[in-house]
Parts: C-alpha cells; structure tokens; sequence
C-alpha cells in the first residue's frame, strides 16, 4: 500500500513544472519576430526550428501529470488486468 501523501508528492510539483516551462517557453512561437542582428538569417532559423519542440514541454507535462492524477485517484490497491 503506498503512503497517502504519494500521489500529491507527485501530482503537486509535476504541476507546478508544467505552469513554469508553459510561461517560460510561451514567447517561442514568436521567435522569428525579435531582431536578432547578430544572428545570420539561416542561423536565426536553426535556432527558432530547434527550439520549436520545447514550446510543448509544459502542455506534454501538463498533460501526463492530469493522466498519472487521474490514474491513481481510484483505489489505493494495484490494479489488475482481470475482469
């Protein structure tokens, strides 16, 4: 049997992890739009393709902690693959 405080000990910071990198990574989409003087033209877009995936960090966490959430708020025995 696990200790009750395991789901929140995972739920809590999962979450609190999803809301930072969604407001850290928000401003990325709008890459091509900052000046970047120094930067050549091909490398402005390497580095805005690139980066592009982390965009989704936070919502893709966000989502496997709803999921974890969702899976361990049933009962608190194992579940098994019998009928």
């Amino acid at each position: 049997m696990a200790a009750p405080f395991a789901r929140p000990a995972a739920v809590v910071p999962a979450a609190a992890g999803a809301l930072a990198l969604t407001a850290l990574w928000a401003a990325m989409p709008l890459w091509w739009t900052y000046p970047h003087p120094d930067m050549t033209p091909a490398g402005r877009l390497l580095v805005g393709v690139i980066y592009q995936p982390l965009v989704l960090w936070g919502p893709l966490l966000g989502a496997v902690t709803v999921s974890y959430y969702r899976r361990t708020r049933g009962s608190r025995t194992a579940h098994t693959n019998t009928p």
